[in-house]
């Protein structure tokens, strides 16, 4: 509701093995494949996983590699400063 919107960008080279393990976990958001990684090159990804948030402006606003649970209030206040509302 407040326009954050989700989007994974998956490199595996085998598709199907990415769809097996998508039917094992699920996600609830899109998922774009880009099997030869332009994606990933054109944002400068060093690690998997690595996370950008954009803002509404579409500048990169955040990047965090890989994903620590320790960290993940400081995730959501990132996302939360980034969307303009209060938490």
């Amino acid at each position: 509701d407040d326009g954050l919107v989700v989007v994974a960008v998956n490199v595996d080279r085998d598709r199907a093995a990415a769809e097996k393990f998508l039917a094992e976990v699920p996600a609830d958001f899109r998922i774009h494949y880009d099997t030869e990684g332009a994606v990933a090159e054109s944002f400068g990804v060093e690690a998997m996983p690595s996370s950008f948030v954009i803002g509404r402006d579409g500048e990169i606003v955040a990047r965090h590699l890989g994903f620590k649970v320790r960290k993940q209030d400081e995730y959501e206040a990132i996302l939360v400063d980034a969307l303009g509302v209060s938490p």
